[in-house]
């Protein structure tokens, strides 16, 4: 006689999950065919079995019993959700998914939405609307994959960290860069490139969430408020640059007495700031308490920056430069070299984390060395202004991307800068003293005659004509002056304006083409937005909820959380063709409602 073995609750759940994702697995072979538009005889045979001998009712049933457990359940009403919790709503979210799935058809050719079916089961369980409202919407996704010359619907739970990473504005900002950066050259390139750039949002979701579940409050609490700090920072450089401007034009007349405040603000174009006494200087402007407190609160918010930045920053830089250097240099696999070289390259040649450091140790220099808090703080003003502003950032990366053109030019132009030294040097080196006494530019000896060329030949419009004092020749001057002005004055200094121009209006030009490329073809599937516009629910519907780019980037951290044991023949097929990096996963020129409208004619696209 068969004996009926008590199970707990942990075990029950176990097991209805394991028998849904059965369930799920024999479903899978539902799908549309490329070519004819139809699915296949044996996933219509599958799909009428399921239907005949699944009861329905018991299924939603269960999912009343779930769900009215996980809201009993619940400790609080926030967004996030305990391990228990997130167990009990992965199988009520199971429950919905095979619901949906078996109202799509054996095709996916049921819109969901206008399911009769459907309906009625939300009219006689509410627990079903409920779980769509609540947490489906939000947490069930799917994308349509290719797999042996279907196109099919994958349906599967994100994970928890895309859901609640996902808010994070920075994250955001990080995958809007990796769409902008991808190469729009064909829909291939833009898929390879974006599968090897969005490991870098992977990680720092990853490591963000590590973070605030850490036990180790300090870091998590750094972390969780890294944008309060630099806001406070900011805050606190305008504030103490505003004092120093405030204090060093009130703070004494020519005779070193205190200036009288209530006129106005104290300061005399006519009388420039020349302190009289000796033992008083300029810097003595920035020596009060109330600069010196506003120097150690931004010292000491410096410091949480740069500990926020070694805490969530710098592992992710380490990890990208450490797996650029594996890839580019063998030298880099001896032990210790790997992490000398990574160290290195990241402190020093590394401009992100040299402004960090730079910015802290100047921060710290000001508090002690206040003859020098002007300067300080007017570099670290620069420097706060130039970070937080994406569109200087923009004017900087036209010149960087332009260095090797600049450097160039550069050491034309001193070879033309030296060329006319040179004959200045041997030929009207008299005419070139300024007969000033004392002056050090003159041309009495080759040094100093190219000191006075590079100061004042490249920065005067008119060349080194007005520097040259009485001619006792017409024709050598005129030559050398026409000369000089015409190649080094006019031609060199235009060529750096005209390169820093051009890259800039390239740089523009080609973040304008994204975006209308963006607004006018679908990142996956790489066809035209007015075919969905006469077809379909529309683009936007189109790039959203069918091919919505970042399905596909929680799809993979979807795959990397699981274990392999559990996968599906679908999710094993794409976990294989990613490794890889192959794109044949993606449906690239085709979509399955064009498909089912078409009947399986496809699109042109670039590939």
């Amino acid at each position: 006689p068969s004996v009926a073995i008590p199970l707990s609750d942990r075990q029950r759940r176990k097991l209805n999950v394991q028998c849904q994702r059965m369930l799920l697995v024999l479903l899978e072979g539902a799908g549309t065919h490329v070519q004819t538009g139809q699915p296949s005889a044996a996933a219509v045979r599958v799909h009428s079995h399921l239907v005949d001998l699944l009861d329905c009712d018991a299924i939603c049933a269960n999912l009343e019993a779930v769900y009215d457990a996980f809201i009993k359940g619940r400790k609080s009403q926030s967004k996030n959700i305990s391990k228990r919790e997130r167990h009990i709503l992965e199988e009520g979210l199971l429950y919905h998914i095979l619901l949906t799935t078996l109202a799509e058809g054996p095709d996916g050719s049921m819109d969901v939405e206008d399911s009769k079916w459907l309906k009625s089961i939300s009219e006689k369980y509410p627990a079903f609307a409920a779980l769509e409202e609540s947490h489906a919407r939000e947490r069930v996704t799917s994308v349509e994959i290719q797999m042996d010359g279907y196109i099919r619907r994958l349906k599967y739970i994100k994970p928890e960290v895309c859901i609640r990473q996902w808010r994070d504005k920075q994250i955001q900002a990080e995958a809007h860069d990796i769409l902008f950066s991808s190469s729009r050259d064909s829909t291939s390139d833009s898929l390879v490139q974006f599968l090897k750039k969005s490991e870098k949002v992977m990680f720092a979701m990853w490591r963000r969430e590590s973070l605030s579940r850490r036990k180790n409050r300090f870091r998590s609490f750094i972390a969780q408020h890294a944008r309060a700090w630099q806001r406070t920072n900011v805050t606190f450089t305008v504030l103490i640059n505003v004092l120093i401007v405030i204090r060093c034009s009130l703070f004494m007349d020519d005779s070193g007495s205190q200036v009288d405040p209530g006129l106005g603000v104290g300061f005399d174009f006519d009388r420039p700031f020349i302190p009289t006494e000796p033992n008083v200087t300029r810097a003595d402007c920035t020596a009060f308490p109330e600069i010196f407190a506003l120097c150690c609160c931004h010292f000491l918010f410096a410091v949480l920056r740069m500990a926020d930045f070694s805490i969530d920053r710098l592992p992710e830089l380490l990890r990208s430069e450490r797996k650029r250097l594996s890839e580019s240099d063998s030298r880099v696999r001896v032990k210790g070299w790997n992490s000398t070289v990574v160290i290195l390259r990241l402190l020093f040649l590394r401009l992100e984390s040299v402004s960090i450091w730079g910015y802290m140790v100047m921060s710290l220099l000001s508090v002690f060395l206040f003859s020098l808090r002007p300067l300080f703080y007017a570099f670290m003003l620069l420097v706060d202004v130039v970070k937080g502003n994406k569109l200087l950032v923009y004017v900087l990366q036209s010149v960087s991307m332009s260095k090797g053109s600049l450097l160039q030019t550069a050491l034309l132009t001193f070879s033309l800068a030296y060329m006319f030294t040179t004959w200045a040097f041997l030929f009207m080196a008299h005419e070139l003293d300024l007969g000033i006494v004392g002056n050090a530019y003159h041309c009495r000896s080759l040094i100093t005659c190219i000191a006075l060329n590079l100061n004042f030949g490249l920065r005067q419009d008119t060349g080194m004509g007005e520097f040259l004092m009485q001619a006792t020749s017409i024709f050598p001057r005129i030559l050398f002056e026409d000369l000089h002005w015409l190649l080094v004055s006019l031609m060199c200094i235009a060529i750096f304006s005209g390169i820093i121009i051009d890259t800039f209006g390239q740089l523009r030009e080609t973040k304008r083409s994204i975006e209308r490329d963006m607004a006018s073809r679908c990142f996956v599937c790489g066809i035209d937005s007015s075919v969905f516009q006469r077809k379909a629910k529309g683009f936007r519907y189109h790039v959203s909820q069918e091919h919505c780019i970042w399905d596909y980037l929680f799809l993979r951290m979807y795959l990397k959380e699981k274990d392999s044991v559990d996968y599906t023949a679908q999710e094993t097929y794409i976990d294989s063709l990613m490794k890889r990096s192959s794109l044949d996963f993606f449906p690239v020129g085709k979509s399955l409602y064009l498909l089912r409208q078409s009947g399986g004619a496809n699109e042109e696209v670039d590939e």
